[in-house]
């Protein structure tokens, strides 16, 4: 084995023993370096494995990477282990991303309507979030939402 298939498999042991204890959202910690961001999603990736998917977002979850992964591969961490949404529900508070890139945002958005697209996959505070994000700052017809108004048993006046 040569030495980055020992980092991967360093990593990926790393990222199982963070989904399989208990941990406490704690956003004041420090941020990765974007390489080692890279490194986990690389593997997040490639994997269906909801323990190394929950690790990632666990270990992610104090860094910026919603550039780097694009929202399809935040979605697939997000939905791996319901229990985990704690690590998620930050994603959507933007009292610490006022300074965030208009893409960023959009990107955001686009978590947001996949998550109330199939809101099944998804633990209840997630949805919340996500329905809390879109109802503050997405224009009032924002068609996704409302035509779920029904389904998620949501009210929104026009």
């Amino acid at each position: 084995m040569d030495e980055s298939h020992t980092n991967y498999y360093i990593i990926e042991t790393l990222l199982v023993s963070l989904s399989e204890r208990y941990i406490e959202s704690y956003t004041d910690s420090a941020p990765l370096l974007t390489s080692d961001v890279q490194r986990i999603l690389r593997i997040a990736r490639n994997t269906n494995d909801p323990k190394l998917l929950s690790g990632a977002l666990i270990a992610l979850s104090s860094s910026k990477f919603l550039r780097l992964a694009g929202p399809q591969l935040t979605l697939k961490m997000i939905r791996a282990d319901l229990t985990k949404a704690d690590f998620a529900v930050p994603l959507f508070n933007l009292e610490n991303r006022d300074n965030e890139l208009a893409d960023t945002k959009e990107i955001i958005k686009e978590i947001a309507i996949g998550i109330l697209e199939s809101p099944k996959d998804y633990a209840l505070k997630v949805i919340l979030a996500a329905t809390n994000y879109l109802a503050q700052y997405a224009p009032v017809n924002f068609s996704p939402l409302l035509s779920m108004e029904n389904e998620l048993k949501l009210y929104v006046s026009v």
